[in-house]
């Protein structure tokens, strides 16, 4: 074995050692669930440290994962697998709605509709939404992720011309600035016709711990159907799903992609060539 694949491998047995301990890990932990010595397993831990993929709290007496490990995990992870992690709570909450739901993830240079779920029994009819990168200037879910993110990055993301939709389309630099303001003070996102005429859709920042709002979820339908229930109405609900997904986005993250991606990996060698 090579010396860089000798690391990779000391890297890797220590960060899945740190993933495992919810409540930090320690040197003695890392030492019992990698096998490696404590020289070398503590100064690995210290360059992982120094990069920003460790994090130390409790005076360096407990490792966790770094923030810029979380970021590049999570932006990296694909949307099969993201939607698999979401499934159940998205589908409870457009089956008690009768409505589509959707969740939308940031991107390094896009906010996109990552996973959308349709009522499984609604006799009324409800809206299909196109997958992928959505405008940042009039969708609801993008419009409340980009208010939650620093200033540099709405400046980013805010380069260049905004099309012109519908008449309800904010394509005004000034407008839109002042419309994430409002979103930023009463906690969630409204695209009212503002893409497609008449498509509705109210959306609420998810604040996963430690990333900050990296992922918002929404409810979308009919707006004549839509209108007819209160705002406080799809608030209320969309804050009890986000409360589920957060937990799952957040704490119990790396073992729910870890269950998914073996789920996912068992199914393809079972399948027939």
């Amino acid at each position: 074995m090579s010396q860089t694949h000798g690391f990779l491998n000391r890297v890797a047995a220590i960060l899945e050692a740190v993933s495992s301990a919810t409540k930090g890990a320690t040197l003695t932990s890392v030492l019992e669930a990698s096998g490696l010595p404590k020289s070398t397993a503590h100064r690995t831990m210290n360059a992982l440290v120094d990069i920003g993929f460790l994090e130390t709290k409790m005076g360096g007496r407990r490792y966790y994962l770094g923030e810029k490990l979380l970021r590049l995990l999570h932006f990296g992870c694909g949307n099969d697998l993201i939607g698999k992690l979401v499934e159940k709570p998205l589908q409870e909450m457009a089956d008690s709605i009768c409505e589509t739901t959707i969740l939308s993830r940031l991107r390094s240079s896009s906010i996109e509709i990552a996973v959308a779920r349709t009522p499984k029994d609604c006799r009324a009819g409800f809206i299909q939404l196109p997958l992928g990168p959505t405008p940042l200037h009039a969708c609801s879910t993008a419009k409340s992720i980009l208010a939650f993110q620093p200033d540099e990055v709405v400046e980013r993301f805010l380069t260049g011309g905004f099309a012109q939709f519908t008449r309800a389309t904010r394509v005004s630099r000034a407008a839109i600035l002042e419309e994430l303001e409002s979103v930023r003070a009463q906690g969630y996102a409204i695209c009212d016709q503002e893409i497609d005429l008449g498509i509705y859709s109210i959306a609420l920042p998810v604040q996963v711990p430690r990333l900050g709002v990296a992922y918002s979820i929404a409810i979308a339908g009919p707006a004549e159907r839509m209108r007819q229930r209160p705002t406080a109405e799809y608030v209320q609900l969309l804050k009890r799903s986000e409360t589920k997904i957060k937990a799952i986005l957040g704490e119990t993250w790396m073992d729910g992609l870890s269950t998914a991606a073996n789920t996912e990996a068992h199914a393809g060698m079972q399948a027939p060539h």
